[in-house]
């Protein structure tokens, strides 16, 4: 949703209340809109069926899921290995926190790396790549670290990829055809 505002006819107090209502709308409904996008996007990543909507706009998830399996291919698997292992010795109910653990240490190890890189999308690569590495290799951990894969994506990632317009958006973000956005959040331009 764009919104045009000809800032010159509205007093700076005026201007902030509407850019509160603004802001509170858009607390409001992207969040649920986001999630539910990246459930379809995951749905199509790990090739599951989803509900196909026409929601007419230019939210592609198979495209967006392909784009991400490209992006988690690219993997040294002798790095991702002894990581996986450790995820596959966790019990059930510890392969989610141990998946996130292995997704921290790979980010890190490739921020260290490639430091020009956005972190965001280093922790978006290997959030794919160990997921990839683990649908292809080991599946039956699929369920035990779906809910941390998700929550990698709408918790830590979600505000970032809205920044760069939304899942709508980041293919060209993911291709290079977009630089990333860092900007400022919508709370720093209520101070005084």
């Amino acid at each position: 949703m764009q919104v045009k505002i000809s800032i010159a006819s509205y007093s700076p107090g005026s201007l902030r209340s509407i850019l509160g209502y603004i802001y509170l709308q858009y607390l409001s409904m992207a969040p649920v809109k986001f999630e539910q996008q990246t459930s379809d996007i995951l749905c199509c990543f790990f090739e599951e069926s989803y509900l196909e909507t026409d929601s007419g706009n230019d939210f592609d998830p198979v495209k967006i899921a392909t784009q991400l399996r490209q992006l988690g291919d690219h993997y040294d698997e002798t790095v991702i290995q002894p990581l996986m292992r450790k995820v596959q010795k966790a019990d059930a109910d510890q392969a989610a926190d141990v998946f996130n653990n292995s997704v921290d240490s790979l980010c890190k190890m490739w921020v260290a790396e490639r430091p020009e890189i956005a972190s965001e999308k280093h922790l978006l690569k290997a959030t794919m790549a160990l997921s990839l590495y683990m649908k292809r290799n080991c599946p039956d951990l699929s369920t035990h670290v779906r809910g941390a894969i998700t929550n990698i994506i709408n918790n830590r990632l979600g505000n970032w990829i809205m920044q760069q317009g939304g899942w709508e958006r980041f293919t060209k973000v993911l291709q290079g055809d977009v630089p990333c956005r860092v900007s400022i959040t919508v709370p720093e331009l209520f101070q005084s």
